[in-house]
């Protein structure tokens, strides 16, 4: 059974949750655009949940670094939970493993709590 491709927004303890699903390409690319525009306006720290994601293509690439950016420029914090292993290769390759950390623990309890 295949999954859809989607990229969803949902607020979470004080954080925009990015969820990605299925093949983040560039058939995504206007949701991408929008959900990147939200995420700069709104300027909360962003969790990127990538758990659901099969493909990670150029558009999931760059709203991943978009979403860093920012962050980066609100002051807020950006990481990624529940990376599948294929995706966590392609952002050691990338060098992206070292500026988007992975969830702590602590955020994890949190977002189970109100997501």
């Amino acid at each position: 059974m295949a999954v859809s491709s989607s990229i969803t927004v949902h607020r979470s303890g004080g954080a925009l949750v990015v969820r990605l699903r299925g093949e983040v390409d560039v058939l995504l690319a206007q949701e991408a655009e929008r959900v990147a525009a939200r995420v700069a306006a709104e300027r909360l720290p962003v969790v990127l949940d990538l758990a659901g994601v099969e493909l990670l293509g150029a558009t999931g690439l760059a709203l991943l670094t978009r979403c860093r950016d920012a962050c980066e420029d609100a002051g807020v914090g950006c990481s990624v939970r529940d990376v599948p292993e294929s995706v966590a290769r392609l952002l050691t390759v990338l060098g992206l493993d070292d500026v988007l950390p992975p969830v702590t623990p602590a955020q994890s309890a949190v977002a189970a709590r109100t997501g």
